[in-house]
């Protein structure tokens, strides 16, 4: 027989769920009433929503955040021969790409993407979920005695200078809360991929929806458009007009 735990766990699975907690949060005031703003055709891809049309052969990818999961990096190089670049200083997750086979085409940096150059302190994070990586943020979660480490840090510009590559054609980023000054960044030096898919993290008691709410404004304001919104509400794909 089920137990409870499992079938609650299994409930938590369902999108139906996902959607529910959503409706909440916003009826709550702690989640953005974000709706797709442009009709496009939308593949899902490792829990991302990808805008498919627009990710043209041999398309040049940079993934911010790997943890312990490359399967939408993978699957872009399988399906459109992707080049792909992988940041990611958590010394877990090093360690563990290291550990595995990639495919050409995959290339990985240790490197935190940030708004300045430069060496960065980062708070290490427990995973939050059996069997996830553990993770370093760049927002300080009050929590007492938490470890930092200290990690290359270079911009999206100094980076492409660094790799000799132009700007992506598309840019996935979960950076735990260090989207919203690299957005800024972004947006501030012209670096602006014509995909963009953004896990926004103002479920951070220290960065609040108020953050979420100015990020999505300034991309609108660079000519980017909502193309979908996850389930959870808290995954983002965006899409830049010409």
């Amino acid at each position: 027989m089920t137990s409870l735990r499992q079938l609650r766990k299994q409930l938590r699975g369902q999108p139906f769920y996902q959607r529910a907690k959503r409706l909440v949060r916003r009826l709550a005031g702690r989640e953005l009433w974000l709706r797709a703003e442009i009709r496009e055709p939308l593949r899902p891809a490792a829990g991302w929503l990808l805008c498919h049309q627009h990710v043209p052969r041999g398309a040049r990818v940079f993934g911010l955040g790997v943890g312990n999961n490359i399967d939408f990096e993978l699957g872009l190089i399988r399906d459109y021969a992707a080049r792909v670049d992988t940041f990611d200083p958590t010394p877990f997750s090093n360690d563990w790409l290291e550990a595995r086979a990639l495919p050409a085409g995959f290339r990985h940096h240790p490197w935190a993407v940030v708004a300045a150059d430069g060496p960065i302190h980062l708070e290490q994070r427990k995973a939050n979920r059996p069997g996830s990586a553990p993770m370093l943020s760049v927002v300080a979660s009050r929590a007492g005695g938490a470890g930092t480490v200290v990690v290359e840090g270079y911009r999206l510009t100094s980076i492409a200078s660094r790799l000799g590559c132009p700007v992506p054609d598309l840019l996935r980023m979960d950076i735990e809360g260090a989207e919203y000054a690299v957005l800024d960044d972004m947006l501030a030096s012209g670096f602006l991929p014509r995909q963009l898919l953004v896990e926004f993290h103002h479920r951070f008691p220290e960065v609040g929806l108020g953050a979420t709410r100015r990020a999505v404004a300034g991309l609108r304001g660079a000519g980017y458009r909502v193309a979908a919104v996850s389930d959870t509400g808290r995954e983002v794909t965006f899409l830049r007009a010409g």
